[in-house]
């Protein structure tokens, strides 16, 4: 379906309305909206011009943040991947897990009160550009990383960040101010391993000895993890 009738009502215009800024029949407009009648090319331009969007959005071919919040709603029913992705984030951020309010029929039918939910809690997801860059592009493209694995990132990064304590923030201080970084040859090992020098292996290896040894005099100082529950052996 295009977006004609969602982009007016956001912008709290009736067909009559429209119809006069546009000098078109409010009738056509109708038909427009309901797909009853197809608009020309320069319609379509004149439409999306007014509303400041794509041609491409407006006939609907590109996502929306509402699909893209479908899609994590449907995801979070039927993978468990994006399931426990969600459940991880909404326990440290202390948010009620929708199947806490919803039945799973209203979940399942993705009602109105469920796609606020979404929009309320995970509207930070638009903040990535992984995401941001779905808004452009056409639904049925070809993408390197889908749509789901997408969210599921964006979400674990979230989850990260608002988990962070004064340990994970000095291995990260530490381990990211050298040239052949800890952190570097964790993210490129197999790369480095294969095809680097022994001599560029060998600094990685001093460096990640030197990086550890500065984290664990650190480490001393720091106070704990809070909620540690796990018992040394």
């Amino acid at each position: 379906m295009n977006r004609l009738k969602e982009l007016r009502q956001k912008n709290n215009l009736t067909l009559k309305q429209l119809g006069q800024k546009l000098n078109m029949l409010d009738s056509t407009l109708s038909q427009y909206e309901t797909g009853k009648r197809n608009p020309k090319n320069e319609i379509w331009q004149k439409l999306a011009d007014f509303y400041g969007v794509t041609v491409p959005y407006i006939k609907g071919l590109t996502y929306s943040k509402y699909d893209i919040f479908k899609i994590l709603n449907d995801c979070f029913i039927s993978k468990e991947s994006m399931f426990n992705t969600v459940m991880r984030y909404l326990k440290y951020a202390k948010i009620n897990p929708p199947q806490d309010i919803f039945s799973k029929k209203e979940l399942k039918q993705y009602s109105p009160e469920v796609q606020k939910y979404w929009e309320n809690n995970f509207e930070f997801i638009f903040s990535s550009r992984g995401i941001k860059i779905l808004l452009s592009m056409e639904k049925h493209s070809d993408y390197a990383i889908p749509v789901d694995e997408r969210i599921i990132a964006v979400i674990d990064n979230r989850t990260l960040t608002i988990t962070k304590t004064p340990i994970s923030e000095a291995f990260s201080a530490i381990t990211g101010t050298y040239p052949y970084s800890l952190l570097d040859f964790f993210s490129d090992y197999e790369n480095i391993l294969r095809f680097m020098p022994k001599s560029v292996v060998n600094k990685y290896i001093s460096e990640a000895i030197l990086e550890l040894k500065t984290f664990k005099k650190t480490l001393k100082k720091l106070p704990d993890n809070p909620n540690n529950n796990i018992k040394n052996e």
